[in-house]
């Protein structure tokens, strides 16, 4: 919904009046008694970054309920990620949130699904839609729980709410919705499991693609999804850099993005043909069981950026919009360098661009990303 203008303008008029008039009805507001959670909704409709930093609050979640069941509201965008975690998760309900605009039948059906469920509490871990706050007061779960932000009136249908605060990193925000808890570095740490298997499987298409045994393997992801473009660094920018690691490193390049970024994906892999190729198969335990074999991987501020970084490769993250204190990768093992842009970063909630012409991010340059790449590449063994 965050690439939809109309689902956003849609979402915050009529979502605003609804939540009005359901804050005026009276709540089934009660103290939450700890011990007696059997049944935990959780909500995160996006996106896969979002839903990888929310990973250390499901563990904490499952320590403190260790005999609560809990559902994961989601969509299709992080269904595939939350079925990688079925220690933290015990059910998945898809949200379709098209169709519910479209056909109110299904909306009212999907109500009737959620409370059927019976939840003791509900966690509502968005940060700005309105559809998420009216959906944990008619889920009719006995205490809801949500962020208060500077987007007025969505806190007012929870039972409680917790301010998000601006300049905390967003791992720790989500965290800070267990109010019991005190948010240390410690409870952040990420994770994301590597199909051993599969990892075998990759590492074989790659021999077989050209990579070679004793051969560095750089991973770079060029894209930021389809309305990302402000995040992106620019693809000349990328072409010098991969030209210039190639001829001082002679690596193996692995260029990942979905179909719709081939654009980038595919002019990259032309300028440097006899030592890269390019991933857009969407499995994502083949995805993972890639990154985990990278010596380095490259980026801008996106979802991959957090898979790379719970998998503890080095990386390096180009930041302009995001701000890393708040977005960055959570890893010793990443390097994140700023643009010079005056106006970055600008991004909260992640829509508030100042520019979308690309100017952000084209203030990095090629020089800086390279030689913190040499710096990482020069003393590294191959890890693959």
């Amino acid at each position: 919904m965050r690439g939809n203008r109309l689902l956003k303008l849609l979402d915050y008029y009529a979502g605003s009046i609804v939540i009005l008039l359901l804050s005026i009805l009276p709540s089934r507001k009660s103290q939450l008694n700890s011990r007696a959670v059997r049944n935990i909704l959780v909500i995160k409709l996006a996106a896969l970054g979002d839903t990888l930093l929310l990973v250390p609050t499901l563990r904490s979640l499952r320590s403190d309920y260790p005999d609560a069941s809990v559902t994961f509201l989601g969509t299709s965008i992080n269904e595939h990620l939350v079925h990688l975690f079925p220690k933290y998760v015990d059910r998945f309900i898809r949200f379709e949130v098209t169709k519910a605009v479209r056909n109110p039948s299904y909306f009212l059906n999907f109500l009737k699904t959620l409370r059927q469920g019976r939840f003791d509490i509900a966690f509502d871990f968005e940060q700005w839609s309105m559809i998420t706050p009216i959906i944990c007061r008619l889920a009719s779960a006995r205490h809801t729980v949500g962020f208060k932000t500077h987007r007025p009136i969505r806190h007012l249908l929870y039972d409680t709410a917790v301010e998000r605060v601006r300049d905390r990193h967003e791992a720790g925000n989500f965290l800070s919705l267990l109010r019991h808890r005190e948010v240390n570095k410690g409870d952040l740490r990420l994770e994301l499991p590597v199909n051993s298997e599969l990892r075998k499987q990759v590492r074989s298409e790659l021999l077989r693609r050209g990579l070679k045994q004793s051969q560095r393997l750089i991973i770079i992801h060029p894209g930021s999804g389809n309305h990302g473009f402000p995040k992106e660094w620019p693809v000349r920018s990328y072409e010098s850099l991969c030209k210039k690691l190639v001829q001082d490193f002679k690596p193996f390049v692995v260029l990942t993005g979905t179909p719709a970024e081939r654009h980038l994906t595919g002019y990259l892999q032309s300028t440097i043909p006899e030592a890269s190729t390019i991933w857009s198969d969407g499995d994502l335990e083949k995805l993972t069981a890639l990154l985990s074999m990278a010596d380095l991987f490259i980026s801008g501020n996106n979802g991959i950026m957090h898979m790379a970084a719970a998998l503890k490769v080095h990386q390096i993250a180009l930041d302009g919009p995001n701000d890393p204190k708040k977005w960055g990768p959570l890893s010793s093992n990443a390097v994140v360098i700023r643009s010079s842009c005056p106006g970055c970063p600008c991004l909260d909630l992640g829509f508030e661009f100042h520019r979308t012409d690309g100017f952000c991010m084209a203030q990095i340059s090629v020089d800086e990303v390279y030689h913190a790449a040499k710096s990482i590449l020069r003393n590294k063994k191959v890890r693959h």
